[in-house]
């Protein structure tokens, strides 16, 4: 078979070189230099006629302008350079930060959502956090911070001293407390068909459930949703689940109260009541008025709570602050 090409040794035999070694003999191809192709690797590179090429100017040293032209325009082109990072890193920057206030009004539009409906507020303590553990307090309040039920619980387990350092209810505390048959009926007749916000809502329900099946007693209590704060903060705490004192500072909402049923749902309450706050102005007013019923950190009983509550909740439906949320939410 004839090669219709020759190679670069070949080539190099007949006195043609590539621009490389005319460089390296100070040659440079004329307007009518004849040349030809080799093959090399995966390309054709072209070889000139060395008798013909021209020679090239010889090298002189550049000049203190020269030099000077080259080093302002080396610095004009890194300055372009940063110039250019520079502007895609604010670019960046600001996609990041339109994300995460997007982030934050879904997470608004949420809690208002919650709101307008009249949640229920509830916490749990237990005996610890295993399968068989159970309940040994609850509590409810209403989104006004009105205590619609707190009691301690009697379980038929003893108290883990893990769950007792965290909460310090003890055995003999609950030895005089009703049993679990008799809150039951009492926490169901609240929550039927309600709107229920739990801190880390799955394991208060599934606590529920453990020391309903302890009993024998039916495990659904007929909430009708579930709101968890937990799972509708973990995007605002870098994909973390947020304590309850994480997510009282991200909402804004004050600390206070001790680690107990009440006093953490009603810290729960204060982080709905102020992320609705940063939604909707019927929740501003909402969470002023609150904030001079709630003394301390504890939680505001009484009627006037619950007028107020509901004075409120009617200004933010009327404001149409029902907005579906995106947080996840489970019946039963």
């Amino acid at each position: 078979m004839t090669r219709r090409f020759p190679t670069k040794h070949e080539a190099a035999a007949q006195g043609f070189l590539d621009k490389s070694g005319l460089r390296a003999e100070r040659l440079k191809p004329g307007p009518a230099t004849p040349y030809l192709r080799y093959w090399q690797g995966q390309g054709f590179v072209t070889a000139y006629d060395r008798a013909q090429c021209l020679p090239m100017r010889p090298w002189r040293a550049a000049t203190p302008g020269q030099l000077q032209a080259m080093g302002e325009g080396r610095a004009r082109a890194e300055q372009a350079r940063i110039d250019q990072a520079l502007a895609r890193q604010q670019e960046d920057y600001e996609e990041r930060e339109r994300d995460w206030r997007d982030l934050q009004d879904e997470v608004a539009a949420c809690a208002a959502g919650w709101l307008a409906q009249g949640p229920l507020f509830l916490d749990t303590e237990t005996t610890g956090l295993e399968s068989l553990d159970q309940v040994i307090e609850v509590a409810v309040l209403d989104a006004g911070g009105a205590v619609l039920l707190e009691t301690l619980v009697r379980p038929t387990v003893p108290v883990h001293p893990g769950a007792a350092a965290v909460h310090g209810i003890s055995d003999e505390q609950l030895a005089g407390a009703p049993p679990w048959p008799d809150t039951l009926p009492r926490l169901q007749a609240l929550l039927a068909g309600r709107l229920v916000v739990a801190h880390h809502a799955e394991f208060d329900r599934r606590l529920l459930a453990q020391t309903s099946q302890a009993h024998g007693l039916p495990v659904l209590i007929g909430v009708a949703e579930w709101g968890c704060t937990l799972e509708l903060l973990t995007a605002l705490s870098d994909g973390r689940w947020p304590s309850l004192g994480r997510a009282l500072d991200i909402a804004g909402a004050r600390r206070g109260g001790g680690h107990r049923a009440a006093p953490d749902a009603d810290a729960c309450r204060r982080v709905v009541v102020a992320l609705a706050a940063r939604h909707q102005p019927a929740a501003i007013a909402y969470e002023a008025a609150l904030t001079q019923a709630d003394v301390g950190g504890a939680p505001a009983p009484g009627p006037g709570a619950a007028q107020l509550h509901d004075a409120a909740v009617g200004a933010a439906a009327a404001a149409g602050a029902h907005i579906a949320c995106g947080a996840p939410g489970f019946t039963g």
